[in-house]
C-alpha cells in the first residue's frame, strides 16, 4: 500500500499463513511475518516473495528471534 493509500500489490500463499506483522526497513524492504508459518518473508512492489532474501525458522532459531507474547487472547509478534 501507497502512503496515499493506493493498493499497490496483494499476496497471499501457504509461506504466509497467519500474517500478523509487517515492517518497511528504510531502504524500502518489506517484510511481512506470519505467526502460523513461522515465516519472515520479502514481498517486492509486485507482490512477489523474493525467493533469495525468503527466511523461513522455527520460532527457536537463533538466526532470526521471532518472539511472542500473549495478553488476554490476543498474539503479539516481532521481528528482531
Amino acid at each position: 500500500m501507497a502512503i496515499d493509500g493506493t493498493l499497490i500489490s496483494n499476496f497471499s500463499g501457504p509461506e504466509l499463513n497467519g500474517p500478523n506483522g509487517v515492517h518497511v526497513t528504510p531502504t524500502g524492504q518489506v517484510l511481512v511475518y506470519a505467526f502460523n508459518s513461522h515465516s519472515v518473508i520479502q514481498v517486492d512492489r509486485k507482490g512477489k516473495i523474493n525467493w533469495q532474501l525468503w527466511l523461513q525458522r522455527k520460532m527457536e532459531s537463533a538466526s532470526v528471534n521471532l518472539l511472542q507474547h500473549q495478553q488476554s487472547q490476543d498474539n503479539c509478534g516481532s521481528i528482531c
